[in-house]
């Protein structure tokens, strides 16, 4: 009997669509657009901490950390791209329809680049909303962060050294110059 119901069960739930699953993998180049020599990937449409507050819709960058993509900086989001830089020919999200993983960027007036599926685990979380980018409301930049039209961008690239670090290290070249010309 509970063979039965297994089973029943199994048959029951094949036709349903699978909720979408974090893709642990890197994200295709054109998933991505490159400004202001960073990479810039559209990640979710909530806050890293969830929409509404809700932790189970939160940004996991868990695996996509290990590849350097992180949240941007104050200064790195003071000089971002606008919503209209992630819309391209070729873009993975073709317009009006879902990408290979089943990404899809809602009002998009074209092929977008859109990585949710990279960065959440949560369905229907895997999109992409052109209407709350286009009038900027990403988090570290809206005022209301856990409003649920929020979306969030990360960046992957070097960041530049503050002027302290980068005299340090001069410093430490200049000094170990030295020692070698003593040694000599």
């Amino acid at each position: 009997m509970k063979l039965k119901i297994v089973a029943a069960a199994l048959l029951a739930t094949a036709g349903l669509p699978a909720s979408a699953a974090m893709v642990d993998a890197p994200l295709p180049a054109n998933a991505y657009i490159n400004f202001g020599g960073l990479d810039w990937a559209w990640a979710s449409p909530c806050s890293p901490v969830g929409c509404n507050g809700v932790p189970q819709m939160a940004l996991d960058l868990s695996f996509q950390s290990t590849l350097g993509w992180r949240l941007p900086s104050p200064a790195e989001l003071a000089a971002r791209p606008g919503a209209s830089d992630f819309v391209f020919s070729g873009a993975n999200v073709p317009f009006g329809g879902t990408s290979p993983f089943g990404t899809i960027f809602t009002s998009a007036p074209g092929d977008a680049a859109c990585a949710a599926v990279y960065f959440t685990s949560a369905n229907p979380f895997n999109q992409c909303n052109w209407s709350d980018g286009n009038m900027g409301a990403i988090y570290g930049v809206w005022f209301n962060p856990n409003e649920l039209n929020v979306e969030t961008w990360v960046v992957r690239g070097v960041r530049v050294p503050e002027p302290a670090s980068l005299a340090l290290l001069g410093l430490g070249l200049a000094g170990l110059g030295l020692s070698r010309r003593r040694k000599a």
